[in-house]
């Protein structure tokens, strides 16, 4: 780089500096006074309701997102945290109430009580004061020090969870017994899988001496290939042989003594993968 290159470039820097002191300094102060604190949103926004903070951009008082669940105005949230950008202030918000969201199953319909995240995105000019980024978000936002006290205000929209179906507890007990019959249906099937596979493994070895070498070298190998621990992985499990060079013969089985020594091993793991089956409630009659 060229000596005047390096001094433009320095000079670039220096004039930020002054300029992302003062957004740590604006974001310190906001933090300060909003997180933490409850708020009552006065535009609609927008959620999926999953792990992360869905997108809303703020456009005047409205709010643009492509999260598919859609909430009016009024909803309370807790400030999770407030980040400041050059020309926009990102408010993190969890909402206070949870949404009843219906998932297929199998046969059943379950429902899932799940938080709401939001990350509201307001454009603010570059480089403004404290107080005039304060007045924007409180276009936006009322602020409350406690739940309570936002609930109580009449920004609040009033919505709740909404209630389960009736007789939800009687479909959960049918549910968990059909949940554990097909997780014993599934350990069984990939046992056979894998004691098919041993047998036919077995059955088809070869005799001559190249092909036995590299078979006993692939069995001790195999009883080292990483295998998960935990049953939902071993359900879902592959083998992947390690390869080396050599004969045709004994390359083949090289690989046939790893996959006899995999298969065996997840034999054995798969064993005390079974689940006890609890009985369905007693009465008849559950609408799934």
């Amino acid at each position: 780089m060229r000596p005047e290159s390096r001094s433009a470039m320095l000079f670039v820097l220096l004039l930020s500096f002054p300029s992302l002191a003062a957004a740590a300094g604006v974001e310190e102060t906001l933090n300060a006074r909003w997180r933490g604190g409850w708020v009552d949103l006065k535009v609609p926004i927008s959620s999926s309701c999953d792990e992360y903070y869905n997108d809303n951009e703020v456009i005047g008082v409205r709010t643009t997102s492509k999260a598919r669940e859609r909430f009016d105005d009024g909803e309370t949230a807790q400030v999770e945290r407030i980040d400041v950008k050059r020309s926009r202030i990102d408010v993190f918000l969890d909402l206070g109430e949870e949404l009843l969201v219906e998932r297929r199953e199998g046969p059943f319909t379950l429902y899932d009580a799940r938080l709401c995240r939001i990350q509201l995105r307001v454009p603010v000019p570059a480089r403004s004061e404290i107080g005039a980024i304060e007045g924007r978000l409180a276009e936006l936002l009322e602020l409350h020090d406690s739940r309570r006290e936002a609930e109580a205000s009449p920004a609040w929209n009033g919505r709740r969870l909404a209630p389960f179906p009736e007789g939800y507890e009687r479909t959960l007990g049918f549910y968990a017994t059909w949940k554990a019959e097909q997780t014993n249906i599934a350990v069984q099937e990939r046992m056979d899988d894998a004691r098919r596979e041993a047998s036919r493994i077995s059955s088809n070895k070869r005799s001559n001496t190249e092909y036995m070498t590299g078979y006993g070298e692939g069995v001790d190998k195999g009883r080292r290939i990483y295998m998960p621990s935990d049953c939902p992985s071993l359900l879902s499990a592959t083998f992947s042989f390690d390869s080396r060079k050599g004969s045709d013969d004994w390359k083949r089985g090289y690989e046939d003594g790893q996959r006899l020594s995999w298969n065996l091993e997840l034999l054995s793991r798969l064993g005390s993968c079974f689940v006890p089956v609890p009985p369905p409630p007693a009465s008849s009659g559950v609408v799934r």
